[in-house]
């Protein structure tokens, strides 16, 4: 029989192990958008490869595309947020409260810059 002590444990690690895939979720997320931002909405390849988000937003800015300030902004700041878990992951006793309201709340930022964006690719991207 399982014990309170060991009930509250088992729930502590649930908890950790949900932080940490709702944060790979993010790290994952954030690459597929930069690679979008790149693939998709860029009318010609970079020259050079084009490192980091803000380097990502600059392209796509001097491509053309406008990006609400609040908007941009937002992306920058979630961007942090996937670095701080690229290079100093959560682990068990410096747990990271990244959860799926978070990651739906970016989820659906990404979707309404990618609809602004997609509205204004075809007079950026003319072929």
């Amino acid at each position: 029989m399982l014990t309170q002590r060991s009930l509250s444990d088992l729930r502590y690690y649930n908890y950790i192990e949900k932080g940490l895939l709702w944060s790979f979720a993010l790290w994952r997320i954030q690459g597929m958008f930069e690679a979008l931002l790149v693939s998709y909405y860029l009318p010609t390849k970079p020259a050079k490869p084009l490192v980091g988000l803000s380097a990502k937003l600059t392209a796509i800015s001097s491509a053309g595309y406008i990006t609400a300030a609040d908007q941009e902004t937002e992306l920058i700041a979630w961007g942090k947020l996937r670095n701080l878990l690229s290079h100093m992951p959560p682990e068990q006793h410096r747990p990271i409260a990244v959860d799926r309201e978070d990651i739906e709340e970016y989820v659906a930022l990404l979707k309404h810059v990618c609809a602004s964006w997609d509205e204004q690719r075809n007079h950026i991207c003319k072929t």
